[in-house]
Order: C-alpha cells, then structure tokens, then sequence
C-alpha cells in the first residue's frame, strides 16, 4: 500500500505492468520470482480503492511459453475497468546477454520463440479486437509489424535503420555497456 501511495503523490501519469499470463504460476516462472503476480494483482486491487487517475496499463510480451494466454489477457483487461489498456511487447534478446541477431535460434532462448503460424494467428486475434473497440494499446500498425518480425526476425532486424526504444529506455548490462537499443551498437564508455 504504501508503493502505490508513493506511487500517486509523485504525480506520475502512467504505471505499466508486466504481466505475461493470469495463471500465476505460469507469471511467476517467467518472471523468476515467486508471489510477484499475487503482489501484481494486490496492487490492481490498491489502484482500484485508492483515488488516483493514474493510468494503469498491462504489458504482457508476445512469446512461446505464454502464447496461449495472449487472447485471454487482452479480453480480460477489456473487462477490467481499473486497466486502461494492454500494449503487447514483442520478445527480443534478453537484456545483458551477448548480441546475437539470431539470438532465438539459441539453445539457450530456442524456448521463447513462438512458432510462426501460431504467433500470427493469435496477432490477426488481437487485431480484430482492437477493430471492435478492445483496449488494446498497440496501433493495428504495430500488430502487424510484428507479425513480419515473428515470420523473419533475422531481415526484419537488418533492416532496422532506427530505432526509438532509446527515446525512452537506457540499457546497462552487465559488463557496463551502453544501449539505447538492442538493434543498434552499444555506445563507446
């Protein structure tokens, strides 16, 4: 309670959520720490009593292992009147780990890669629901971009010229390099 207190007194606007699945053992495995989706669902419920006009949003990230929890995500924040939206996350290469373009293709994150058929199914889902009003954050735009980076994700990222992740987001990782975005050199320290 005293998170979310502070949370509204600092005025902020806008307070994203990472939550990839409302099965809770399904959330907690993917996120490595046990009881974070009881904690992400209390503080729904604080937001909920407390007065605030802070907008709450939802930020599951498209991958394998919750690809089957997708639909049900965006049809209950469209239920849930506490949630203003959902903006899904396409998986990228995990932060702090060797570049690598053709990281989903690794033993090591083979896992997380969504098979190409499935991920477009449940994208042209979310599309049509975003048609029909849902609160899904993500422009039909951007849902379809993504459906050309699940089916090539090694052209899509070559042809990247750009990037704006870094207009917003600072990345450290552990061996203090600097980036402003996973698709584009680190930044000489």
């Amino acid at each position: 309670k005293n998170n979310i207190e502070k949370l509204i007194s600092a005025r902020l606007n806008l307070v994203a959520i990472s939550l990839d699945s409302l099965s809770e053992e399904k959330h907690d495995k993917w996120r490595g720490v046990k009881g974070v989706y009881k904690n992400i669902m209390n503080g729904l419920e604080l937001f909920e009593k407390l007065e605030n006009n802070i907008i709450v949003e939802i930020q599951p990230v498209i991958m394998a292992p919750n690809l089957d929890d997708i639909i049900e995500l965006a049809d209950w924040v469209n239920r849930t009147p506490r949630i203003q939206g959902v903006n899904f996350l396409s998986i990228i290469q995990p932060h702090n780990t060797e570049k690598n373009n053709e990281w989903y293709t690794d033993n090591s994150f083979k896992n997380l890669w969504p098979e190409t058929e499935k991920v477009i199914s449940v994208l042209d889902a979310l599309i049509e629901r975003k048609k029909k009003g849902y609160k899904i954050s993500n422009p039909i735009m951007q849902l379809e971009i993504y459906k050309r980076y699940y089916a090539d994700p090694l052209n899509f990222i070559k042809k990247r010229k750009r990037c704006m992740i870094g207009n917003w987001f600072l990345n450290v990782s552990f061996k203090g390099e600097i980036d402003l975005c996973p698709y584009i050199e680190k930044i000489n320290t």
